[in-house]
């Protein structure tokens, strides 16, 4: 039989020609790929479910192969070599997959700019009423501008929507591109471009995740809270520094250890999702090249703070109380990977403990190296996207209120806002973590 370019018009033929399996329920055919699974003409993208009586028969449309359900009297297309279900008349030609994996898709670039009209939905997403169509003036969400002077608009060379900053070319470029900048990730860095993939992804709700990447994703997302910290390998196995070729070892908290952590509601959960580690001992080498050694005692613990080639080392009851072991090569921000992708209200604090006792008491909170380390404004752009309030909340002395202050002077744009705590400034009542400390509780912080 001739084929068309019209489903409707083959269907039509199929039916004339006796072709189509309806009232006479000619029984089973060549329904390859259809996968039998319980339930209703329902089932999963790689078939149909067939739960009792119902014939399968399959007939060529389009050059394919369409499996369809015979049940009841009525006529269902169920599959198109082996992938479905499909829902949809089948006299109206519409048939396309239920599963929210469209037709199989991987999320990759080219599958997520077919499913955003070539990345349009995603500025639309994210820029609301900024953006009243295309080719249209309005304010850039990414510095401060006195006239509206960005636009999308389609780029007919590569056939996607792109946004531009006139303000400042910095801002320039595709949909990857702008969620990148509202998440502070790079483009051309593999991990991070996949990351803002899965952004786009989950907040479109576009469905395009295959299960491989899903269990990758969780995998890599979520592996922490199904193997202990304390089982994997150090971040300095196999790590050689200039310095030393093992600078630290690490081993599991003790009861002393875990009681000191208590004391601000932080338990072994906490620690582990913000990959902090009890330090056995740590070997290192002075400016003036002479080595020492740190070692852990009972009334003198060590803990680090992990990152990604570093460890910040917290010694709580000796001088020095902070140390870097490794290479620190990226911006120090404790707290970053832990943050949701939208929240209402982002704490910026002063110390890692800070945010471990916040995180503790159900807020989102990061921290920068210490109370007078400047703040990025591509940080602050970052986050002001994903949080509805920007909320400093420092040690209560007077040096670091004047930091305070300078900090909401310099980021006004992004409308910064500040919290002092009922705290006496003493050495026990000056940060957060003396304020839970002290007996107080998260509602006593939201009041």
């Amino acid at each position: 039989m001739k084929q068309t370019n019209n489903p409707t018009e083959e269907l039509s033929k199929l039916k004339k020609e006796g072709r189509w399996p309806g009232e006479k329920n000619r029984g089973i055919g060549d329904a390859s790929g259809c996968a039998q699974t319980q339930g209703t003409p329902t089932g999963n993208r790689r078939g149909l479910s067939l739960h009792g009586s119902g014939k399968i028969q399959s007939v060529p449309v389009y050059g394919r192969r369409i499996a369809c359900l015979h049940h009841g009297g009525e006529t269902a297309p169920i599959c198109i070599d082996g992938i479905g279900p499909f829902h949809g008349s089948p006299t109206e030609g519409c048939f396309y997959p239920q599963s929210s994996n469209r037709s199989g898709m991987a999320l990759d670039k080219q599958s997520i700019l077919e499913a955003t009209n070539g990345g349009y939905d995603v500025f639309k997403h994210f820029l609301g009423s900024r953006i009243q169509g295309t080719g249209k003036a309005f304010k850039s969400p990414f510095y401060d501008d006195t006239k509206a002077a960005c636009y999308v608009y389609f780029d007919k060379r590569s056939r996607v929507y792109k946004f531009k900053g006139f303000g400042n070319a910095e801002y320039s470029g595709d949909c990857f591109f702008f969620v990148g900048k509202i998440f502070a990730l790079a483009c051309e860095h593999k991990q991070e471009f996949m990351h803002i993939m899965e952004i786009i992804d989950h907040e479109l709700a576009l469905g395009l995740e295959s299960n491989t990447q899903k269990v990758e994703r969780v995998i890599r997302d979520k592996g922490e809270q199904v193997i202990k910290a304390s089982e994997l390998p150090s971040i300095h196995d196999g790590f050689e520094t200039a310095k030393s070729d093992l600078p630290l070892t690490t081993r599991e908290f003790n009861p002393q250890e875990l009681q000191f952590w208590a004391r601000y509601s932080i338990n072994t959960e906490t620690l582990n999702r913000y990959y902090v580690v009890a330090v056995e001992s740590y070997k290192g080498v002075g400016k003036s090249g002479k080595s020492y050694e740190f070692a852990s005692t009972p009334d003198r613990p060590i803990f680090g703070y992990q990152g990604l080639r570093f460890t910040k080392l917290y010694l709580p009851f000796s001088e020095p109380r902070f140390l870097f072991s490794g290479e620190k090569t990226e911006q120090y921000v404790f707290g970053k990977e832990q943050l949701p992708i939208r929240g209402d209200i982002l704490f910026l604090t002063g110390g890692e403990k800070d945010v471990l006792s916040l995180a503790a008491h159900g807020f989102h909170a990061i921290s920068m190296n210490s109370e007078t380390a400047k703040i990025p404004k591509s940080l602050m752009r970052a986050m002001s996207f994903r949080f509805k309030h920007l909320v400093l909340l420092y040690d209560v002395d007077e040096t670091v209120l004047k930091s305070m202050k300078l900090l909401k002077q310099q980021h006004k744009s992004f409308g910064l806002k500040s919290l002092r705590i009922p705290l006496s400034g003493s050495k026990d009542q000056k940060d957060v973590s003396d304020f839970f400390a002290q007996g107080y509780s998260g509602d006593d912080l939201r009041d």
